[in-house]
Order: structure tokens, then C-alpha cells, then sequence
């Protein structure tokens, strides 16, 4: 199969939420892969709150990251992180960051 990505993705299983507005209840998801510009999640209820959320990784002190839908598939979605809201844009403490720099 040809790789059509253009940045590598690292495979880890994080539990997640995902919030779409201030009306949306949080939604549990885990992550399945990440990259510096996105990442890959799955879901029990086959849908998000919105096309854009926010992302609350449980390991990464809590820090929203802003996120817009790109694909989905069933229960899998591609989300791409906005500008300003990418990981590597800050120091991210813990497994995360040393997750970003292996990718």
C-alpha cells in the first residue's frame, strides 16, 4: 500500500475527551495515533459533538488543544490540531512530548 501521509504517525492508546461547545457534554474517546499535526481517535458512540472540539488528554495536565474533524470512518476520526494548538508548539510535560519527538 502506498503511504500518502506526509508526516509519520506514532501508535499509543490515550484516554481522551472531546467537548464541541459549551452546550456538549464530554465525550470519552481514546486516541490511536498521533503526529505533530494530528491524531486518530475512536469512539463508542460513532459520532463527535461538532466538527470542531477540543481535545482534554488526560495525561497532558489537563490543556485543551482546538481540533477539527478531517475524515471518519464508522467509529474512527482524523482530526487535524489548529494552529496554535499543536503540541509542539509548547513544552509538553511527560510521555506525550517524548511521543512527539520519536515521531
Amino acid at each position: 500500500m502506498l503511504e500518502r501521509r506526509q508526516k509519520s504517525r506514532r501508535r499509543v492508546c490515550l484516554s481522551a475527551q472531546i467537548v464541541g461547545d459549551l452546550t456538549s457534554a464530554p465525550q470519552n474517546v481514546r486516541l490511536r495515533t498521533i503526529s505533530d499535526g494530528g491524531f486518530e481517535l475512536t469512539t463508542a458512540r460513532e459520532c463527535l459533538p461538532g466538527e470542531d472540539v477540543l481535545v482534554l488528554l488526560d495525561r497532558d495536565n489537563g490543556k485543551p488543544r482546538s481540533a477539527t474533524v478531517v475524515w471518519r470512518s464508522f467509529d474512527r476520526f482524523g482530526l487535524s490540531f489548529m494552529p496554535g494548538s499543536r503540541p509542539s508548539d509548547d513544552a509538553v510535560p511527560g510521555p506525550l512530548s517524548k511521543l512527539l519527538r520519536d515521531a
